[in-house]
């Protein structure tokens, strides 16, 4: 019941602004103060996942931090030099990580708003759809990279190469996944146009290359040759996962399809061209976890971009097909948090003990 009554009073406040026709400057603050509600949610959480008493446990010394030092990982490494040398508690892990995760979401929001979307639906999808507010509180170092990855792909989606070169530096420093995603840094604007303009025939492809296992093929090489400290992980590479977990991901094929059919022939800025680019290549990602569960850290980088068909779809349908399709995606939410809760589903917090 947290979820849904913290999600709800984010959205209305954003919503608020729009139906109320608030300045630009205006639209941004109220932005700014549903990002906060959303950081005080997830510093101030307690025991929510499964790594949340790993991370206190290397705050208290049972876990040498060196480890994330092992891994190049050194945000985390110098982050926690800074806890523990200020004797700030073991809290204070949470409530930094929620700084970097909310305030690098609020300049993609930002950004995004910026380019003419429609920041309150996006966050009705992002909070009700993705699943990533749950999953970045129990993931902290893996969405705090995917955050800075989300950031970095609009830095230089906008031309701004700099900020998204730094940005994904950040990336990679937070968790060394990150490195596995440099290509789609350096991809020019041809490719990218021409994913969005074939996107009906490429998305079909594309799902088929996950459909198929050579996903799998993929990820074993890279990780041998890319990122050898995470092969401990391909054990994993034979371990499916739950076929419940993969139709909650399938589930919104139908919203994909119906983005594809009704803007066939509709051509893309190059920023959107980008963003629903990169959706097409990664729609299909989740029919790997057929084959292995290492696909499940690798679908968080991506998750964020699904709500592009969801957006367009949204804003391009009558008022009767904007509820169903809110009905819809609100389905699955209610399952998980109110129906069957559990893991980063069940909420608690330090202010509740």
């Amino acid at each position: 019941m947290f979820y849904i009554s913290i999600f709800s009073c984010v959205i209305l406040i954003s919503s608020m602004s729009y139906a109320l026709s608030f300045s630009r400057a205006l639209k941004i603050l109220f932005l700014g103060f549903g990002v906060f509600l959303l950081f005080l949610a997830s510093s101030l959480q307690y025991g929510v996942g499964t790594d949340y008493f790993n991370y206190q446990s290397i705050y208290n010394g049972v876990v040498s931090h060196d480890l994330f030092f092992r891994k190049g990982e050194l945000l985390f490494y110098y982050l926690y030099e800074f806890l523990i040398g200020f004797d700030l508690g073991d809290q204070s892990v949470f409530v930094f990580t929620s700084f970097f995760q909310s305030l690098t979401l609020f300049l993609i929001f930002k950004m995004l708003f910026e380019k003419g979307y429609g920041v309150h639906i996006l966050l009705l999808f992002y909070l009700f759809a993705t699943g990533m507010f749950h999953n970045q509180m129990n993931g902290i170092r893996t969405f705090t990279a995917v955050y800075f990855f989300i950031a970095s792909f609009l830095f230089i989606s906008d031309r701004k190469f700099f900020l998204g070169a730094v940005f994904y530096l950040f990336a990679v420093l937070s968790h060394s996944t990150a490195l596995f995603l440099f290509p789609l840094m350096i991809l020019p604007s041809v490719f990218w146009r021409f994913i969005s303009a074939n996107r009906i025939i490429i998305f079909f492809l594309a799902n088929l290359f996950w459909l198929f296992g050579l996903g799998n093929t993929l990820v074993i090489y890279l990780v041998q040759n890319l990122a050898p400290f995470y092969s401990h992980y391909l054990h994993l590479t034979d371990s499916p996962a739950n076929i419940l977990n993969i139709l909650s991901k399938a589930y919104w094929l139908p919203l994909y399809l119906w983005f594809l059919i009704m803007y066939r022939g509709v051509n893309f800025s190059d920023f959107s061209g980008r963003l629903v680019g990169i959706w097409v290549l990664s729609s299909g990602l989740y029919f790997s976890l057929f084959y292995t569960t290492i696909f499940f850290r690798a679908h968080h980088y991506f998750s964020f971009f699904m709500l592009i068909p969801l957006y367009f779809v949204f804003i391009k349908s009558n008022l009767s097909h904007r509820i169903v399709i809110s009905v819809y995606s609100l389905f699955p939410f209610i399952l998980k948090v109110l129906i069957f809760p559990k893991g980063e589903y069940l909420y608690d917090s330090v202010l509740f003990r």
